[in-house]
């Protein structure tokens, strides 16, 4: 979510700097991806007053301007039309630099166009980064024309039309959808550090009304709706401080009335729709499930085939919107709009999830609807509404009323200090000093009598147990500030008897990965079934979730590889290049024929470790460019990584499936006994837009390590000798390699193949040469030459003798 620096401090009285804001929300549970300054790229662009215009002498289509930027009177040539005599712009003077139409940055020099001087542009939006498209240069708005006085000139526009702000992209995990909002986070924030919120609203409606009467056909469906009919609203333009407001939350401005529907939805978390009452009933707005046969046209032109299980708001003519997903364009507010009505409700997130994923329709709206919304604050919702009417619209009239469920009960808990200090310890905290900050939260407490009792705030879907009022404390205590305890229980006793060959293993090969460049990283242990499908691996191997926090985590993950394939992609579209990437995590499969898995679970469970290696080149520009293959540089890589490791080489089953899956690239890749490693598919490079190389891997660990055990550096010296053969073309440098791993003598410490050399001489007698360097040591005593020699004679009959059926030589 993008989080607006300036927009909090609207909720909030914080006087620390963005980066301080990030900081506490992360300590609060809200890491973030970086910090945006909106506007820092354009300071440089001045207000300026075109003072006169006049056509250029040689050319149509350019004019001459002067423009007054204060200290100074600028000849500017310009190709656009759409400006006047007495016009505020953008200006950029000779030696300033500008985003440009292409994003990379442009600085301005003195020119000559057609003959014609010109000292700096006037800029369009395009050209300043704050629009994808613009008709002309950027003309300063009317209302700011009163407002801009003589001392504006020179200015940067930024600071003039308020457009300067820090963004902060701040991650929102699935349970906490009420927190997709400005006022959620600065609440959270507030809290923390004891600074109050503030409500920049104050409108109140009358309820009830006849004008609107909203009902619900099954409220196991939705939980409330209210309904608020405002009449003589007027549609114009938004004021430029929010449309700096919805482009920090990464939105555009399209007139006042959308304008407001994205404003509440990006301030409070909650989404509206906004229908034209006079091409509907208000009176007989109601929620119910979509008939048979039903269809409806969506805002985006599309029509859909409603399904039963679909969710619509409908009137006595039939529905009128796919409910908390988009609205029917047949209702939709238009330009000649003068009556609307108001429409906030309370949906059942499952039938939202399961619409979203049916129709394959997403937005801002369903996102919050099915992470879940709640019923209670729906009078507040309409209030801010139609306080941004009265301050950017104006209306004559505003009348509604609400439904919500009866059956919908706040849960509640008692406060147990014991409990919760048996779960963090001693805190330094008094009860009424966790109390205070609580209700900062808007959590409800009554401490009358014996144990209080603690009423969960009305935006909370996720939370209903005294353990989730133990997660708030800590947060708002902080992590840090927490007693350190071991974790003792008979559960972690058998968890780490039954882990420890595979921890142990894990931590010596990702010190491994670590020192050559790989980050380790954690992903989510679910996955969905669209992910598997996509890289041709049947979803039914996945164990499926019962109850899932998000449709797109319904599924218990089969594999590392898709996770770790999203991560590069996650890291390769921000322009990283020579991604590494390792992960060490458990992966899930169903279990079949009724057998359980080698604990003795019903649910199969293993760990593993799995890397990616991306391979791109971005920046054309170096002076330098590596010419090998990066399948050689992955290859040797894992050789060094793996190099002494002794893995138990047990068979695997799970290899099939990714055998079976689009995954690999079917000739570039290796299947082992204990994982399989390769090139990727092309396939999963343009289904994952990737445009580069993409090598993986993954391992199991279930196996261990093959008795582990740790010796004294050797002390005495070895001798290196090669070992060239000239064998059958039909034997492969594979089987000769086993076959001298099985033959060689305890004195031979470690060998590779070194060359392989083919020749058209050679090919007619249907050889190649293979040479092996190898390197031989004792442990007991220092070797001589005629020693190792005499073991190499003995190696080469052994070899002979194991491979008889092919004509084996020394070259």
């Amino acid at each position: 979510m993008k989080l607006s620096f300036r927009a909090t401090k609207r909720f909030l009285d914080f006087s620390g700097t963005a980066v301080q804001l990030a900081e506490t929300l992360a300590d609060l549970g809200f890491p973030n991806d970086g910090i945006k300054s909106l506007g820092a790229d354009i300071t440089q662009v001045l207000v300026g007053k075109i003072v006169e215009k006049n056509q250029h002498p040689q050319a149509d289509r350019l004019s001459l301007l002067k423009v007054d930027i204060g200290r100074e009177l600028l000849s500017i040539v310009c190709g656009a039309s759409n400006m006047k005599a007495g016009d505020y712009v953008g200006v950029a003077p000779v030696g300033s630099t500008i985003p440009g139409v292409d994003g990379e940055g442009m600085t301005l020099k003195r020119a000559k166009i057609r003959g014609e001087e010109s000292f700096g542009m006037c800029c369009s939006e395009k050209e300043l980064g704050l629009s994808d498209e613009s008709d002309g240069i950027l003309i300063l708005p009317e209302a700011y024309l009163k407002t801009i006085e003589k001392e504006s000139l020179g200015k940067p526009v930024v600071d003039v039309m308020g457009w300067r702000d820090e963004i902060i992209e701040v991650d929102v995990t699935p349970n906490r959808g009420d927190a997709l909002c400005v006022r959620a986070l600065a609440r959270e924030v507030g809290a923390k550090l004891g600074l109050k919120l503030k409500a920049p609203f104050s409108v109140r409606w009358k309820n009830p009304s006849s004008w609107a009467n909203p009902s619900i056909e099954n409220f196991e469906d939705a939980y409330g709706l209210a309904g608020c009919l405002v009449k003589s609203v007027h549609i114009k333009a938004t004021p430029e401080n929010w449309k700096s407001f919805l482009q920090a939350c990464g939105s555009r401005s399209i007139n006042n009335l959308v304008d407001i529907t994205n404003i509440v939805l990006f301030e409070m978390g909650h989404p509206i729709h906004f229908f034209d009452a006079d091409k509907m009933d208000p009176q007989s707005i109601y929620v119910r499930r979509a008939r048979e046969g039903e269809t409806l046209e969506l805002l985006d032109g599309k029509s859909i085939d409603l399904h039963s299980e679909d969710l619509v708001i409908a009137d006595k003519s039939g529905a009128l919107s796919l409910a908390g997903i988009m609205g029917g364009k047949a209702s939709s507010v238009t330009d000649e709009t003068k009556n609307i009505l108001i429409e906030v409700a309370s949906f059942n997130p499952k039938l939202i999830r399961a619409s979203v994923q049916r129709h394959k329709i997403k937005s801002e709206s369903s996102l919050r609807f099915e992470r879940g919304v709640m019923p209670w604050k729906l009078d507040e919702v309409i209030e801010r509404v139609l306080g941004l009417l009265q301050e950017l619209s104006g209306f004559e009239g505003a009348e509604g009323t609400k439904v919500v469920s009866r059956q919908l009960n706040r849960p509640h808990c008692l406060w147990n200090r014991k409990r919760v200090e048996a779960k963090l310890g001693k805190l330094e905290w008094s009860d009424d000093e966790i109390f205070d900050r609580l209700r900062m939260l808007d959590y409800e407490l009554d401490v009358r009598g014996g144990s209080p009792k603690i009423v969960f705030p009305a935006y909370r879907s996720d939370a209903e147990l005294l353990e989730d009022v133990m997660e708030d404390v800590a947060r708002l205590v902080g992590y840090d500030r927490l007693e350190v305890k071991p974790l003792l229980s008979s559960e972690s006793v058998v968890l780490i008897d039954d882990l420890q060959a595979q921890t142990k293993a894990a931590d010596l090969l990702l010190d491994r990965f670590v020192s050559r460049s790989y980050t380790e990283i954690l992903n989510w242990s679910f996955v969905d079934s669209k992910s598997l499908e996509l890289l041709g691996v049947d979803p039914s191997s996945a164990p499926e979730i019962a109850n899932p926090i998000h449709s797109e985590k319904s599924r218990m993950r089969p594999m590392l590889l898709p996770h770790l394939i999203q991560s590069v992609k996650y890291n390769a579209e921000r322009w990283e290049d020579n991604i590494r990437l390792v992960e060490f995590g458990p992966v899930f499969s169903a279990p079949k024929d009724g057998l359980s898995d080698y604990r003795g679970s019903p649910l199969c469970e293993e760990w593993r470790v799995a890397c990616a290696f991306f391979w791109r080149t971005s920046d054309t520009k170096k002076l330098w460019h590596p010419k090998i293959d990066p399948f050689f540089i992955f290859k040797g890589q894992m050789a060094d990584i793996f190099e002494g490791f002794q893995l138990l080489r047990e068979p695997v089953s799970w290899i099939e499936a990714y055998e079976a899956s689009n995954i690999f690239h079917p000739r570039r890749k290796v299947s082992f006994d204990f994982g399989i490693a390769g090139e990727a598919h092309p396939g999963v490079l343009k289904e994952f837009d990737l445009n580069g190389r993409l090598f993986i891997g993954e391992w199991s660990l279930r196996v261990g390590l093959a008795d582990l055990r740790y010796a004294r550096a050797e002390q005495l010296p070895p001798i290196d000798l090669d070992l060239s053969l000239l064998v059958d073309q039909k034997l492969s440098v594979g089987r000769l390699s086993e076959s001298l791993e099985k033959c060689k003598p305890k004195e031979l410490e470690n060998f590779r193949v070194y060359d392989v050399f083919e020749s058209e001489a050679l090919l007619k007698e249907s050889k190649r040469a293979v040479t092996f360097a190898l390197r031989y040591r004792s442990s007991e005593t220092s070797l001589s030459m005629e020693e190792v020699m005499k073991l190499q004679e003995r190696l080469l009959t052994k070899i002979q003798a194991e491979l008889s059926e092919y004509r084996i030589a020394l070259r």
